[in-house]
Order: structure tokens, then sequence, then C-alpha cells
């Protein structure tokens, strides 16, 4: 059985792993380009790792860790949306 921080490690990369191939959906949209699928994979493979070390020693420093890299996330994302849509 695993322990419940594990467990809960576990919830994260699944609701990690949905913002990200929700974010990676969003290339598909004609106003997005290349600039916003490369910053959303690089973002995403990032926060992905973060998530997956959650699991492998969870912990408070690293869901700390991943709490300030999913917020760096989600900014990058809206970062690049704003970018991509000032630019078209």
């Amino acid at each position: 059985m695993q322990s419940k921080p594990r467990t809960a490690a576990v919830w994260v990369l699944l609701h990690a792993s949905g913002a990200v191939l929700a974010a990676l959906a969003l290339a598909t949209h004609p106003s997005l380009g290349w600039l916003y699928l490369v910053t959303a994979g690089l973002a995403s493979t990032g926060l992905l790792a973060l998530s997956t070390l959650l699991i492998a020693e969870p912990g408070k420093q690293r869901a700390l860790a991943l709490f300030h890299g999913s917020n760096l996330y989600l900014g990058m994302v809206i970062l690049v949306i704003c970018v991509e849509a000032a630019l078209a």
C-alpha cells in the first residue's frame, strides 16, 4: 500500500498531466504559433518532471518546489499567449 503523501503526489501528477494536455491542445488554435508550442512544451516537460520528483520523494521541499514551478508554468503559458496575440 502506498503512503498518503505518495498517493497525494500521484494525484498531483494526474492533475498536472491534465493541465499539460490542455496547454498543448491550445497549440492547435490558429492564432498560436511555434513560439507558444515550444514554450508550452518546454514548460510542460518541467512541470511533469517536478511532479514525478514529488512522487519519488514526497516531502515539503519537493511540494514547495512544485508549487512554485506550477505558478511559473501557468505564468509562462499565459504570457506567451499574450505575446502571440499581440504579434498576430
